[in-house]
């Protein structure tokens, strides 16, 4: 039997999103054994929390989970989840998956360097993923170095899937395919049969109305680029979830500053929504 554990590396000062987080990843009946918290106060009970300083980049992250992970994980495998990207439909798990050391959504294709084969480097996305301990040491031991490639990316995933990947190869690390990727997490494109996703904008597909609405406060202020919050607008629309709708723009009634800056960056997009722009219509 594989040991199976959650990393959640969370400081913003809520802490409800996160501990759903955890508490919906733990539905994944497959052995869970532990669930590291790396923060600056605990989630929920029984974890293993370990105190930092707030993060205030990217980079930072970064640094956590591809120079802390190694010598705090102990389990075969392990999830690293977020706050916006973690287990949603634990029936299907698959145990496939233990053949893999690193498993995310696929990136979009458009946003692949040029002439980079999608089948080999779309994936993935590291904020909602499937790692193994094989992993964390084949890193450690090349060592993966940050800022180490010319396009100087902090992204941890990047890093690792694109940058390092022939070198994680050559040490013996599986990444999934696409297929298996798009199985398991989304982050980009039609939501589908997956176990779990990652991102803002897929929040309406994913959490009931009454949960969105509970941690609205909380949700907004984890948003620090406007584009993903009118992401978040637009998919409100698109899945007609009109009440949340509302009462997230009502929130942000309470914040002219931040909504004079969503207002300048639909009309630079030419972009028109409603309550944005009261003349459209809600349905």
């Amino acid at each position: 039997m594989k040991s199976v554990a959650i990393v959640i590396v969370d400081t913003h000062e809520h802490r409800a999103m996160a501990r759903l987080a955890v508490e919906r990843t733990l539905r994944c009946k497959i052995g869970i054994k532990s669930v590291y918290s790396i923060g600056h106060q605990p989630i929920i009970q029984g974890e293993k929390f370990y105190a930092i300083k707030p993060i205030h980049s990217l980079k930072e992250y970064s640094d956590i989970i591809i120079n802390m992970l190694p010598y705090l994980v102990e389990e075969d495998h392990f999830f690293v989840i977020q706050w916006d990207g973690f287990v949603t439909r634990p029936e299907l798990w698959s145990n496939d998956f233990f053949d893999y050391d690193y498993i995310g959504a696929p990136w979009n294709v458009a946003n692949l360097p040029e002439g980079a084969d999608p089948e080999r480097y779309s994936v993935g996305n590291g904020g909602f993923s499937f790692r193994s301990q094989k992993l964390l040491q084949a890193a450690k031991k090349i060592p993966v170095l940050l800022n180490a490639h010319p396009d100087q990316s902090h992204a941890e995933d990047v890093v690792l899937c694109r940058h390092y990947r022939d070198e994680l190869m050559e040490h013996g690390i599986r990444f999934a395919p696409r297929d298996v990727g798009y199985r398991f997490s989304t982050e980009e494109g039609t939501v589908g049969n997956h176990l779990g996703f990652h991102g803002v904008p897929n929040l309406p597909a994913y959490l009931p109305d009454t949960i969105l609405i509970d941690h609205a406060f909380e949700i907004i202020s984890r948003i620090h680029h406007e584009v993903s919050l009118i992401y978040l607008f637009v998919s409100f629309l698109r899945t007609r979830r009109i009440h949340a709708y509302q009462e997230f723009f009502n929130l942000l009634l309470a914040n002219p500053a931040r909504l004079d800056n969503l207002r300048v960056i639909l009309e630079r997009a030419d972009v028109q929504i409603p309550l944005f722009h009261p003349d459209i219509p809600l349905t």
